[in-house]
């Protein structure tokens, strides 16, 4: 590699590989291999020695089946800008895998439409025509049509085979249903209503929301921050789903908003499932993490309007973007940790985390060995403080999770704030419980 992607590739593998260079991982002695290679590294879940396989793939055979693959092992490790500099390059020779990580690149920034002229050709591509139909799929979904979802998951059902092909057709039968619950010109995600306050409870430090799913009362763990929303198998015995299928269409009310979600199937501790993000991407809502408050409303209500625009003075505007993956969207912010803009999610539930590779990325020096903790100025929005970071081992992203992020903000963090997402301008607003003295909301 030559120039900036070239050079911006060298630090990052620096900082991945210090101390971990195997001598038969520079060795190439098949391309078939050293992609079957990656591939299963990716699939495992073992993302770091994917990147080293698909760097010394890359310095012998440059081109842009490596630059994809290259592209690919650091979108999964949250090197979002140098992941989509390789599979630009690639994309720009029309390699399948380049076009569709630029796509997902694409999409991550809102340009969805630009994102589907340039995936839709990778979904007849029979070895990648899950993952592709699967990010194709959703965004039409995310755009409010199901149906345009449904007609891209068959399709890429037809080019794939065995459980692949049988996952897709499961969710191009969710997207049928949700296409006939929703008549009409799309628009917002199909929820009716005004602003509302949904029925919450705290136990534990857990919140707990209460909403009417199928028409039966639900109450599932609050979590807006989580990728996937969910019910059990036994919630959809209760209701008269067949618990043998992975994802549902159901009705769904949260105070005064209504619409039609899919669902996953997924066991659980306690509760009747999850509300995450994917269902809160199309709505307007405010959470106060501190006390379990819970405000939704639809995009364009102006009751929610004026709720939403409280407490500007103390409010700060975080970058933040959203990946797709199928029926569920990922929400990730970009605070600057360090010197610049990190990769992260955040967690109400466990400790803030960084993984090693970060870790020498915002302190500088990829050969000093990594502390257990470090301490690190944290900027989010306009409000800024040293945060205390623990060290993680690699989250390698297991089957579909669509990133797997360096910096997880977590509880002790999350907690602090009132969290208000806005679907039309794709921005989370922070509050700062703290400046404002107030936490009953």
């Amino acid at each position: 590699m030559r120039g900036r992607a070239g050079l911006t590739l060298a630090l990052v593998v620096s900082a991945a590989l210090a101390g971990c260079v195997k001598p038969s991982d520079g060795i190439i002695s098949s391309t078939p291999q050293t992609k079957q290679r990656i591939e299963v590294a990716l699939t495992e879940g073992r993302v770091s020695d994917a990147l080293r396989i698909a760097v010394g793939y890359e310095r012998q055979v440059p081109g842009p089946a490596s630059w994809a693959l290259t592209g690919r092992a650091l979108w999964r490790l949250g090197s979002m800008s140098t992941a989509e500099a390789f599979h630009r390059r690639s994309a720009s020779d029309g390699h399948p895998e380049g076009r569709l990580g630029l796509a997902r690149a694409l999409a991550a920034r809102g340009e969805y439409d630009a994102a589907l002229e340039m995936a839709a050709p990778t979904v007849a591509v029979a070895q990648m025509a899950e993952r592709a139909g699967r990010f194709v799929g959703g965004v039409h979904s995310r755009l409010g049509d199901p149906a345009a979802a449904a007609t891209v998951f068959e399709r890429a059902a037809a080019a794939a085979s065995g459980e692949a092909a049988a996952r897709l057709l499961a969710m191009a039968e969710v997207s049928r249903r949700l296409a006939e619950s929703r008549p009409g010109a799309p628009h917002h995600g199909g929820w009716t209503g005004t602003a509302g306050h949904a029925v919450t409870e705290m136990v534990d430090g857990t919140a707990w929301v209460h909403a009417e799913i199928g028409g039966v009362s639900a109450r599932l763990r609050l979590d807006p921050l989580h990728w996937r929303s969910s019910v059990t198998p036994e919630f959809a015995l209760r209701i008269g789903e067949a618990s043998v299928a992975r994802e549902l269409t159901l009705p769904i009310a949260l105070g005064d908003i209504r619409s039609t979600a899919a669902l996953a199937v997924r066991a659980a501790s306690a509760g009747d499932g999850v509300l995450g993000f994917d269902i809160l991407s199309d709505l307007r809502w405010i959470w106060s993490p501190a006390t379990g408050s819970f405000y939704v409303g639809s995009a364009t209500s102006s009751p929610e309007e004026a709720l939403f625009q409280r407490d500007l003075a103390v409010t700060h505007w975080v970058s933040a973007r959203t990946v797709v993956d199928g029926l569920s969207v990922q929400l990730l912010l970009v605070p600057r940790i360090g010197a610049g803009p990190e990769v992260a999610t955040a967690d109400a539930s466990g400790p803030t985390t960084i993984v090693p590779t970060a870790a020498a990325r915002v302190t500088g020096d990829t050969r000093a060995p990594v502390p257990p903790t470090l301490r690190v100025l944290t900027r989010v929005g306009g409000w800024q403080a040293e945060l205390t970071f623990d060290l993680s081992p690699e989250m390698g992203a297991i089957g579909q999770v669509p990133l797997s992020t360096p910096i997880v903000l977590g509880a002790d963090f999350v907690r602090r704030w009132s969290w208000r997402w806005s679907p039309l301008s794709r921005q989370l607003a922070l509050v700062d419980l703290d400046a404002i003295g107030d936490t009953r909301r």
